[in-house]
């Protein structure tokens, strides 16, 4: 449709309201992405919490698919987090991200339960 107005023409509310709907839909899938459409290890935890299963079995389950080491590769990799002397701490982006996300779901009254 875009193709074919007059986008010259097109009135400044009519921009303003699509890009707030733009920014409204991307931040209402940014927060709804659901655990379970991945194996993250809170899904992990999750379903063996939900099965009622004992401390043991998880934490030899966790340990024997290599989920947790997995993890902390891949946000150093993302360079979130970094690690000096065996002490895992946040980067400046890390921090940064944290900050940012913090922000937007008290602004949003999102909780989090993850």
């Amino acid at each position: 449709m875009y193709y074919f107005i007059d986008r010259g023409n097109l009135p400044e509310e009519y921009v303003s309201s699509i890009l707030i709907c733009y920014v409204v839909g991307f931040f209402a899938i940014f927060f709804t992405v659901s655990l379970k459409s991945y194996e993250s290890p809170t899904n992990f935890i999750y379903k063996f919490l939900s099965k009622k299963s004992d401390y043991k079995k998880l934490l030899i389950f966790l340990k024997k698919k290599n989920i947790i080491t997995t993890r902390f590769e891949d946000l150093k990799k993302q360079k979130l987090i970094i690690e000096k002397k065996n002490k895992i701490s946040l980067t400046l982006l890390g921090h940064n991200f944290c900050k940012i996300y913090y922000f937007l779901m008290n602004f949003f009254k999102i909780k989090n339960e993850g």
